[in-house]
């Protein structure tokens, strides 16, 4: 099993391009094919993904000049993201309860970063990084970042245990099932050991793990169209999401 898990191995490229079309069907399932709960479920898979592809990104840029570019560009992309983001959320272009997914990475990247510095410096700097996380966990959650802390967890679980060594991929098990089971949501109820337990939607997210695992730092196919296509893919999405909703108010479009 070892040695056929160690041959087959997926390459960025194809975690970005699973990663969106997860997101896509996790959208549609959210106003659109509404009675369609397995595709809000399915669609708890691409958050990992980009969270793990984020951390490896940053592993390979945190100590090159790309590393600023790569933050400004994440910047950007949020203000671009903000307004669809709110006009499918609250259908309005400014909400105060309602922040993007860019948001978050943002705040991510800035957070490891830090970690990264305190972490080169050695003790006693590393318990500053506990701070760090702490305030980067309260601040997501006091401004509605999408995924709020846990995604923000999620990030810095992916940073601590990153590689590919038994106890690592443990850890990454363990630190993603507790998260995810703490954000709860609705979901469904299982009995372990005459006990009944709700397992909610964000459970699923968990299943991703082992695809993520076959990952072992191949790019594949390199572009300058397919990055930025990634990080238009966000808003642009949203922004048709939000037409097809309005056209089935008006009654144009029937699902």
């Amino acid at each position: 099993m070892k040695k056929l898990f160690d041959k087959i191995e997926i390459t960025s490229f194809a975690l970005h391009i699973l990663a969106m079309a997860l997101m896509l069907v996790d959208h549609l399932g959210f106003k659109v094919f509404i009675n369609m709960d397995w595709m809000r479920s399915v669609g708890r898979l691409s958050f990992p993904i980009f969270a793990f592809l984020l951390v490896e990104g940053f592993y390979h840029t945190v100590d090159t000049p790309k590393f600023k570019t790569h933050v400004l560009r994440m910047l950007i992309f949020a203000i671009i993201s903000e307004i669809p983001f709110n006009l499918f959320l609250a259908n309005n272009i400014w909400s105060i309860q309602n922040q993007n997914i860019l948001w978050l990475y943002l705040l991510g990247l800035v957070s490891l970063y830090g970690i990264h510095q305190l972490k080169k410096k050695g003790s006693p700097w590393n318990i500053l990084s506990v701070f760090i996380i702490f305030a980067a966990a309260i601040l997501a959650e006091l401004t509605y970042l999408d995924y709020g802390a846990c995604g923000l967890l999620t990030m810095i679980v992916f940073y601590f245990f990153h590689g590919r060594k038994w106890w690592q991929l443990l850890a990454q098990l363990v630190c993603v099932a507790y998260l995810n089971y703490m954000r709860g949501g609705s979901g469904y109820e299982i009995v372990l050991f005459n006990q009944t337990l709700t397992l909610g939607r964000q459970m699923w997210a968990v299943c991703i793990l082992p695809i993520l695992w076959l990952y072992k730092g191949k790019q594949g196919h390199r572009s300058k169209f397919f990055k930025y296509f990634c990080y238009l893919f966000y808003p642009l999405h949203i922004l048709i999401r939000y037409e097809l909703e309005k056209e089935m108010i008006n009654g144009n479009i029937d699902f």
